[in-house]
């Protein structure tokens, strides 16, 4: 079953990435799309979204940004869900 927490802590990141005009930010807001996808569809063999905080902070150097801790904690959950262990 999917779990609630993780499915809003998704749509914060697309919320955020919606209306992006940069590249970076829209191949951000695609992985995080797919990921919803195939969490949804249980079909999630890969974090999708491994790296993309590293992206971010290449691209924008905003460290101090906030939705970097949601990005990174979805990375963690990921990562956990894959390797099937429990997700908290």
């Amino acid at each position: 079953m999917l779990n609630p927490d993780l499915i809003n802590d998704i749509n914060i990141v697309l919320s955020y990435f919606e209306n992006s005009t940069s590249k970076m930010e829209s191949e951000i807001y695609n992985k995080y799309c797919k990921l919803k996808n195939k969490l949804q569809a249980d079909n999630l063999q890969s974090n999708v979204i491994k790296g993309s905080v590293r992206a971010y902070l290449d691209a924008f150097n905003d460290w101090d940004n906030p939705i970097l801790n949601t990005m990174g904690s979805l990375e963690t959950k990921i990562d956990i869900i894959i390797n099937g262990e429990d997700s908290r």
